[in-house]
């Protein structure tokens, strides 16, 4: 299972909005979507790459962080 921290969602809709778009990627199998967390979690491949997952939640105009990321 991989986690990811979502901002910029504002409503459960937005939450849905990313949900879809997670499930839509090939190699996802499933994705649970938190508003009021800012949290996903997704059960995908192990080799789906981490870009391709980000990327899509980006193109929704949020921003997308896997949980284990030192990074902001």
């Amino acid at each position: 299972m991989v986690h990811l921290k979502i901002g910029g969602m504002t409503r459960e809709s937005c939450a849905l909005q990313v949900k879809h778009a997670l499930e839509r990627l090939p190699g996802v199998r499933s994705a649970v979507v938190s508003y009021p967390s800012g949290r996903a979690q997704i059960v995908a491949d192990v080799d789906m790459p981490r870009e391709t997952v980000t990327e899509a939640v980006s193109e929704l105009g949020y921003r997308a962080m896997f949980a284990d990321s030192r990074h902001p």
